[in-house]
């Protein structure tokens, strides 16, 4: 059991140096882990020779890449926290959370050169460029790296509420990404596609999991041309590929992977989000053989709660499965009592993947982590196998007036109906009511639906209270990097 994340890098830099870890899916640019162990130590060097310490914080503001991964570790190396940071917020978010944090250094690439100029930092935070870096001639200090520092701070979504930074330390994922190897059974031999960023703790994930497990990584950061991924699947030998449901909602509609085999792929991994059991259902039929993973989690818990066991997939597509290999997952309700099946409650959880806390917010760290356990803020139902549903997110309930609304329920009724793609609901201000409910419908392509077409719908599945007349059909969701529906950008198009 490894104790830090650098011990990690450090075991393959040993035992398997020589082996691909990274390739970059664009350029075809190969990467072994001696690579990367090299990049590590250049990065290590320079962030030492400005002053960067024990504990100290530092950005990384980059594209996934190899040199992404080796800042990473060349700052754990240090002792360091590392602090990704995601170049698709606007300047003033991403200097906002560099002061928030206090970085001592902000490492960038030279794509975002100028950005990094326009961005806000500390005083005395020193800026600098990733493709700079050249000299591995550093070496490991011999300061001990304690399994209970702070290896990273995530900075999670900002849709509800500001963003928080989630603090996890190298126990958080060390033990997580051992639980995650387990369950999934990833190996040596595994070469895993990764479009999701490395400022997204599932992104981080796959990083370290098959980095644990001496597998690859095969970075490829343009799934907005979905067969371009495809064909690197099949180019590479894909063997995994992950995604949030809108990756898998993208290949069903907008590419041709009912037409492929992709013989080396043997399992697909879905998080992040809930997906619809219909998109699961097309997934098994178009690929009966490979094992579909359905998972749950949070950025708090380093990230993975739950998964479901593949060979319930095709029986139990809504559900989440059960607690994740040395992690205990409870469906509480308002007094803290455990559920009985059946019963909806809200789902808390404990192991050694929990947060350490968020930085510089004791008062947030106190509502959610209380006698031990992380209480999710989401709902679920555990069924009498013990597999638990999501149904909805407690903060994320509209008040429409007198009733209760969970948005949530509203979308799966919806979505996967035929002519429909994806389905969103908003509340916006309303002078009688409060706040009312508007829902946005992505049809699929060359799919002919009215909004009373979708009423209709809604009122066959809906109780009358949950049906809104206000109806907007467009041509695709907008998302947010992570591949979630952006539901800011949703109400700015009312």
């Amino acid at each position: 059991m490894y104790t830090t994340v650098p011990d990690i890098l450090l075991s393959n830099f040993n035992e398997r140096s020589g082996r691909v870890a990274v390739i970059e899916a664009e350029s075809g640019d190969k990467y072994t882990y001696s690579d990367i162990y090299s990049g590590s130590l250049a990065i290590l060097g320079s962030i030492r020779a400005v002053g960067v310490g024990k504990n100290d914080r530092v950005g990384v503001f980059s594209q996934n890449s190899a040199a992404y991964v080796s800042a990473l570790f060349g700052i754990l190396m240090a002792g360091a926290t590392a602090v990704p940071l995601n170049t698709l917020l606007p300047d003033d978010e991403i200097s906002r959370m560099t002061l928030h944090c206090g970085l001592s250094a902000f490492l960038f690439q030279e794509s975002q050169r100028e950005r990094a100029g326009r961005i806000t930092l500390p005083d005395g935070c020193a800026r600098i460029a990733l493709d700079d870096i050249k000299d591995p001639s550093t070496r490991p200090g011999t300061d001990t790296i304690s399994e209970t520092g702070t290896a990273l701070i995530i900075y999670t979504s900002g849709t509800t509420r500001a963003p928080l930074g989630v603090m996890l330390s190298h126990r958080n994922i060390c033990s997580n990404t051992a639980s995650i190897m387990e369950y999934t059974g990833i190996g040596p031999d595994d070469i895993m596609c990764c479009v999701l960023p490395f400022h997204y703790i599932y992104g981080l994930s796959l990083l370290f999991s098959h980095f644990m497990a001496g597998a690859s990584l095969v970075i490829d950061n343009r799934f907005l041309y979905p067969n371009v991924v495809l064909d690197s699947i099949e180019d590479h030998g894909v063997t995994g590929f992950a995604g949030v449901s809108s990756h898998y909602a993208i290949l069903l509609s907008n590419s041709d992977i009912r037409d492929r085999c992709l013989p080396s792929l043997r399992y697909f991994l879905q998080a992040g989000d809930s997906m619809h059991p219909d998109i699961t259902r097309q997934m098994l039929d178009i690929f009966p053989e490979k094992k579909i993973f359905i998972m749950y989690g949070q950025t708090e818990a380093s990230p993975r709660l739950t998964y479901l066991d593949p060979a319930k997939v095709a029986r139990k597509p809504f559900s989440v499965g059960n607690a994740v290999p040395g992690v205990e997952v409870r469906i509480v309700d308002g007094e803290g009592r455990e559920c009985p099946p059946g019963q909806e409650g809200e789902i808390v959880a404990r192991g050694p993947g929990i947060m350490q806390g968020y930085w510089n917010a004791s008062e947030e760290t106190a509502k959610v982590l209380r006698d031990g356990w992380l209480h999710t803020g989401d709902m679920g139902i555990r069924d009498e196998e013990g597999d638990i549903s999501i149904v909805g997110r407690g903060k994320a309930f509209l008040k429409v007036g007198a009733n209760r609304i969970n948005p949530f329920a509203i979308e799966h009724a919806i979505a996967g109906q035929p002519g429909i793609a994806s389905a969103a609901v908003v509340d916006v201000p309303d002078r009688i009511l409060g706040s009312r409910l508007v829902l946005f419908v992505e049809k699929e392509n060359g799919a002919s639906i009215s909004e009373n077409d979708i009423i209709a719908i809604c009122r066959a599945k809906l109780p009358k209270y949950m049906v809104s007349s206000d109806i907007m059909v467009i041509g695709s969701m907008p998302k947010n990097d992570n591949m979630k529906i952006d539901r800011n950008k949703l109400r700015g198009m009312i």
